[in-house]
């Protein structure tokens, strides 16, 4: 394997990043999601890139600037790597009259510090719902008393707003949810409720479903379960998946996914086409999710990402040989962003010399997916030995190549 790349491709990466944070500061673009996707996905890895996090927070508070995509990054990703310094950083958010915002409120239900909880109090008392809302929720998650009051809060939540805390609130609880207890899910069974009766989008209600049942709550199951057999017809394979959602072990009664129900099981809107189902089935190695994914894998050339993330997952999970000759195609594809995922996928399928190769000749490329995607193999080849994490994970796909921030 390569020696002693991996260091200087990480200090290169840093700084680039850092520097085009610090001009977006300046001058607000359209490339400002991207690039916070990208520090959201770089900064729990990198100490110099959370402290350019902690500068994010500090100048976006100064200016209450909390509907910034950097600030929310900043926020998410300080509390991903347990940085000491986020507490006062989030306590100077909280002072503010939107309380920070919903990133603020968010991020508070995973920081334990005493300190926020009377400004969460006083939160929970803010006559925008939404707000109340997500503080009530931070409490709760903080194991601080909260009444009954979600439960209300829910009957007065408008649909923007429903939305707003499906993205910035509920989504973050889910995709951490193994490191919570399920005390305080347990606590927002009726809340959930009282929101999933009024959510007309499958995504968002899977979100909330899964919350509740994270909580022993048995009325998310039983629903979807009924509406197996009792919806319209059109609707009875997407309600299987569901259930699967809910309970792995039940099956998904013979259904396979295809585009349109993947596209709906999804948070996102539907005409984003996000397939991040498919994938959470393919982790879980069903082999109903096998023809969609060689659907996929067929695009030739391999030179999208979804194709090559499909082939990825039949090679790694279904022991599809063919389909590793699939990501060293796509390691000579002319565009750098997917030779970056190839280096991704070839590191994580064990081939780890020609990863290295391959991240190397991408550290400085103009493409900062390419470059973001050569920092995080470098981060793999240092802690070799030391730990077994995956470099092409679903939350890595969604931020460094889909410039998703979640």
């Amino acid at each position: 394997m390569l020696k002693g790349w991996g260091t200087g491709a990480l200090v290169t990466v840093e700084q680039r990043v850092g520097a085009e944070v610090e001009a977006a500061l300046r001058k607000r673009t359209s490339f400002e999601p991207k690039l916070a996707a990208v520090l959201r996905a770089l900064a729990p890895s990198s100490a110099p890139l959370r402290n350019v996090c902690c500068g994010v927070v500090k100048e976006a508070v100064k200016a209450e600037s909390f509907e910034r995509e950097l600030y929310s990054a900043s926020l998410r990703a300080l509390a991903d790597s347990g940085e000491k310094k986020l507490a006062p950083l989030l306590a100077s958010a909280l002072k503010s009259d939107d309380f920070g915002g919903l990133p603020a409120l968010s991020t508070a239900c995973f920081i334990q510090d005493a300190s926020l909880g009377p400004a969460l109090a006083r939160g929970a008392a803010s006559s925008k719902t939404q707000i109340a809302f997500a503080a009530e929720v931070a409490r709760l998650f903080r194991g601080e008393p909260t009444g009954a009051r979600l439960f209300s809060l829910a009957a007065r939540i408008k649909e923007a707003h429903r939305i707003a805390l499906s993205v910035e609130l509920l989504l973050p609880l889910c995709l951490r949810k193994e490191e919570l207890a399920a005390k305080p899910c347990a606590g927002l069974g009726d809340a959930m409720l009282v929101l999933r009766g009024s959510e007309r989008h499958l995504g968002r209600w899977l979100l909330m479903a899964e919350l509740a049942h994270r909580g022993a709550d048995p009325r998310p199951l039983k629903e979807a379960t009924e509406r197996t057999s009792t919806g319209p017809d059109s609707s009875r394979a997407a309600w299987c998946l569901v259930v699967w959602a809910l309970e792995p072990g039940r099956g998904t009664g013979g259904t396979r996914p295809t585009s349109e129900l993947v596209a709906r099981l999804s948070h996102r809107p539907s005409a984003d086409r996000d397939t991040a189902f498919l994938f959470r089935m393919a982790d879980a190695k069903l082999d109903v999710a096998r023809p969609m994914l060689e659907a996929l894998a067929r695009t030739r050339p391999l030179g999208d990402d979804v194709a090559l993330r499909a082939s990825f997952l039949l090679a790694k999970h279904y022991d599809r040989e063919a389909f590793v000759r699939d990501v060293h195609d796509a390691a000579e594809s002319p565009r750098e962003d997917i030779r970056g995922l190839a280096a991704a996928a070839l590191w994580d399928l064990g081939e780890r010399e020609r990863a290295s190769e391959l991240a190397r000749s991408l550290v400085e490329s103009p493409d900062l997916t390419a470059a973001t995607w050569s920092a995080l193999v470098a981060w793999a080849s240092l802690a070799a030995g030391k730990r077994a994490d995956s470099v092409l994970t679903e939350t890595a796909f969604r931020r460094v190549q889909l410039g998703w921030m979640e």
